[in-house]
């Protein structure tokens, strides 16, 4: 069989990356790959946006999320072959939306003390919405002078991630939600969890006895020592092994579009069957 050439792990205008979907595919067709998945953070608009367009007849569009998750403090999951039009998914994703709205008001309380923003209504009506744009937004405007400034990031945590929220949902109805919707849930890079290696393998028996189905062994942050590791664990627990750039624009050199190639693209689908009749 021929080997399938993809990356698993994307991120599009529509949460915190640079690139319309369309433009997304785009690259990865021009770069030989065979699919990818946009994983955008909790919302598949950007899955939505991709498929209204004629792709390429070759190439294949993974339906994805990462969901933001509580659990000590937070961690991420990455849902394959999802149903977009799922309704307790969009149940799920409408409740978050609400919560960034509200963690919007108070971000623009908190910018208005020391900035002066005069167009309120002009910045909560960015489409597509994410505080990843409204700050670029308020860079365009002069309001801020770049993305990294002090005063953001102290009010909006070191790494922002498209989304300030004191709210996430729990551990067990992120992955529930994903299953449910007849999805693959994966733990998303794990190398950046502050877990020592007993503590990882706790919180990995834990998520495959809620029903995890895979971990992201292979990411950009990743050294080689916890690749075989994670790939080691992945065997033991009989998880999908899979890998992504986590991709948002071109700024980061060392990041590879497409750096991930999969042969068990097939068994994601096996297994999306398989949950869609089971659930």
């Amino acid at each position: 069989m021929k080997s399938l050439f993809g990356d698993l792990h994307v991120h599009s205008c529509f949460s915190d990356g640079n690139y319309l979907p369309i433009q997304l595919i785009e690259k990865a067709v021009s770069k030989g790959l065979d699919f990818i998945s946009i994983t955008d953070h909790d919302t598949v608009d950007g899955v939505i946006e991709a498929k209204k367009r004629d792709t390429y007849r070759s190439f294949r569009l993974i339906e994805g999320i990462e969901l933001t998750v509580s659990f000590n403090p937070k961690i991420h999951i990455l849902g394959y072959n999802i149903n977009i039009e799922d309704i307790f998914l969009n149940d799920y994703l409408r409740l978050n939306k609400l919560m960034s709205i509200r963690d919007f008001m108070k971000f623009i309380k908190l910018l208005r003390k020391k900035y002066e923003i005069n167009e309120f209504e002009k910045y909560s009506k960015i489409i597509p919405f994410s505080f990843s744009n409204l700050i670029k937004s308020l860079v365009i405007d002069g309001v801020i002078s770049d993305e990294h400034d002090y005063y953001i990031r102290e009010i909006s945590g070191v790494n922002y991630n498209g989304a300030i929220s004191e709210y996430y949902p729990s551990l067990t109805n992120g992955v529930n939600v994903i299953r449910n919707s007849g999805g693959i849930p994966v733990l998303a890079h794990p190398g950046q969890l502050s877990y020592k290696n007993n503590d990882l393998l706790e919180l990995v028996t834990y998520l495959k006895k809620i029903g995890l189905r895979g971990i992201e062994c292979y990411h950009p942050s990743h050294t080689k020592l916890q690749c075989e590791s994670y790939l080691k664990i992945a065997k033991e627990y009989d998880l999908f092994i899979t890998g992504g750039s986590d991709y948002h624009d071109d700024i980061d050199v060392s990041i590879d579009y497409g750096m991930f190639y999969n042969d068990s693209i097939l068994d994601f689908e096996k297994e999306a069957m398989r949950l869609k009749v089971i659930y």
